[in-house]
């Protein structure tokens, strides 16, 4: 161990504990499940091996549940309240500076493609039981304009995400987190030598092929290659410092420091951790895939016996007298011939096929149908029914949804962590740039100073409602049905209508409000000047046609 880093001897530590939860072989079995390969490993010696996915089905099921919803990032003042005086100018900055980070993570969200990371993250959740984004800078994302980088998002297999105190799941609370990834010895050497490493250093970091305690059976399998065009680990361990309070990392491989001590600048740890089903003293959780693999192989052993009875047993065997019989064929319309004299029924016959128990097949359905009503995925839930009261499907799917409610407020909090790591990484390392938000639907290029987000207290709350598609769907025929009883005007209706179902939404409100204003000075000024008259004693001019 002389001649690794510190970093990797934590690295090491962190790995002796995961072996000693078995959460090497649970992913690789559970992922395997999923995919298909259910038979991994085992000699059949003849056995029909067949594959009925009741996994694959349910755990879709419920990531297309949780997706259902959709999400939206809302960050609000803390002590400032939603009427703010006009004279109070240190509310409204708050104010305005809420509503444009609320409006910019929209963009951002868009540009991380977070509803396919999100989908990922279930997937990979519901088979590992963790979901772990790291959130980190890229300086190399070009922005168009003069200040250059941006934040930059992606997902970690929680085999490779070790915390310093494995039995507190909370990330603020950890002494350090260590990252471990695979990455091409010829990048890690073009870094090392950009910040300072000797000859001598850089030929340290060598091709290995120390990859089999990565995520899934095809992680194992890299490309035949050594040298500069092989893979190494390496790893980035975060901690705080004590003193700035700020987290600082250092990157490395085995025996190699890439960049050490680095202050980030950021206040919080830039690791979301989320748990499908959560574990009592373990910062890991528990995957929904890992309770239903002995259901799987019940069914998948169940239904391969059966097959093999079929092949064996399915069809009737001939039995014929040798003596009379010399050979026999199974060809469609081949003449047999037989002594004379011989009766058919004493030259050969058909034995009768043993029948199979009809309890097998009640015996596979019933622990098909028990293990997806007992997780949560009955037949009604899953749509595998006549709709014949659609009231009443309706009803028992949203009643099958409720054990799914932990898992959606697991998610939903992951999602509030990146948001407030966001928050943290724009007021450490935006400054002052322009930023594009959307509002009402049309895209605006604001100029703003993130610097200014650290002297405010910003609240996060993840907002959820129903599929954008359907709720839209709702809103428009509530909109139409109160424009069509007069309950409101059309600029009431427009202003209402959701983005993007009518065409220049904005450029027709801001007409219609012209007429409007326009209007309104037209009737003030004929009122004015009826006023006038008045006052001195005339009549007041009628308009042409004698209307007033």
């Amino acid at each position: 161990m002389s001649d690794t880093t510190n970093e990797w001897q934590l690295y090491e530590k962190g790995k002796d504990y995961n072996r000693k939860i078995n959460l090497y072989e649970t992913v690789d079995k559970n992922e395997r499940f999923y995919s298909g390969d259910q038979w991994h490993g085992v000699v059949s010696n003849g056995l029909p091996t067949p594959v009925f996915n009741v996994f694959k089905r349910i755990i879709n099921h419920f990531i297309a549940s949780i997706m259902s919803h959709a999400v939206k990032m809302q960050f609000v003042p803390e002590n400032v309240g939603d009427l703010i005086a006009e004279d109070d100018i240190e509310g409204q900055a708050i104010k305005s500076a809420a509503d444009l980070v609320s409006a910019y993570s929209e963009t951002l969200w868009e540009r991380l493609k977070m509803d396919i990371n999100i989908r990922q993250a279930l997937l990979d959740a519901a088979n590992t039981g963790d979901m772990v984004a790291h959130i980190f800078w890229n300086p190399d994302i070009d922005t168009g304009q003069e200040a250059t980088g941006d934040i930059d998002f992606e997902l970690v297999d929680n085999v490779n995400v070790f915390f310093g105190n494995p039995n507190d799941p909370r990330v603020e609370k950890q002494p350090y987190i260590i990252i471990s990834f695979r990455q091409l010895v010829s990048v890690l050497r073009a870094e090392a030598k950009k910040y300072g490493a000797d000859e001598y250093q850089l030929q340290q970091i060598a091709a290995d092929t120390d990859n089999l305690e990565q995520a899934g059976d095809l992680a194992k399998i890299e490309l035949d290659a050594s040298g500069a065009d092989g893979k190494t680990t390496a790893i980035i361990k975060y901690w705080r410092d004590p003193d700035s309070k700020n987290i600082f990392f250092t990157k490395s491989t085995r025996s190699v420091k890439i960049r050490e001590n680095v202050d980030s600048g950021l206040t919080r740890y830039p690791i979301a951790w989320g748990n499908w089903d959560k574990r009592k003293n373990s910062y890991h959780g528990q995957a929904v895939a890992t309770g239903l693999i002995p259901n799987q192989i019940f069914i998948n052993k169940m239904f391969a016996m059966v097959m093999l009875h079929l092949m064996n047993h399915a069809f009737p065997k001939a039995v014929y007298d040798s003596t009379i019989i010399k050979k026999w064929s199974n060809q469609i319309g081949e003449a047999i011939p037989i002594k004379g004299g011989t009766s058919i029924r004493d030259a050969a016959g058909y034995l009768q096929p043993g029948e199979m128990s009809s309890r097998v097949m009640e015996a596979i359905d019933a622990a098909i149908n028990y293990t997806k009503e007992l997780i949560g995925a009955s037949d009604a839930a899953l749509g595998d029914v006549k709709p014949e009261n659609t009231s009443a499907i309706i009803a028992v799917q949203q009643a099958a949804a409720i054990p799914l409610e932990t898992i959606k407020a697991n998610l939903y909090q992951w999602l509030e962590d990146i948001g407030y790591i966001w928050l943290d990484m724009m007021s450490a390392k935006y400054g002052v740039r322009n930023v594009t938000i959307t509002v009402d639907g049309v895209r605006q290029v604001v100029p703003f100073d993130f610097s200014s987000l650290r002297k405010m207290k910003l609240r996060l709350k993840v907002d959820v409602g129903p599929s954008s598609y359907w709720s839209e769907i709702t809103a428009l025929q509530t909109l139409d049905n109160l424009l069509q009883s007069d309950k409101i005007n059309f600029l009431q209706y427009l202003k209402r209508v959701p983005s993007g179902v009518i065409p220049k939404k904005q450029e027709l409100i801001a007409e219609i409000e012209m007429q409007m204003q326009q209007a309104e000075a037209v009737q003030q000024a004929m009122m004015m000047a009826q006023q006038e008259q008045m006052m001195m004693g005339g009549q007041p001019q009628l308009p042409p046609g004698g209307a007033v």
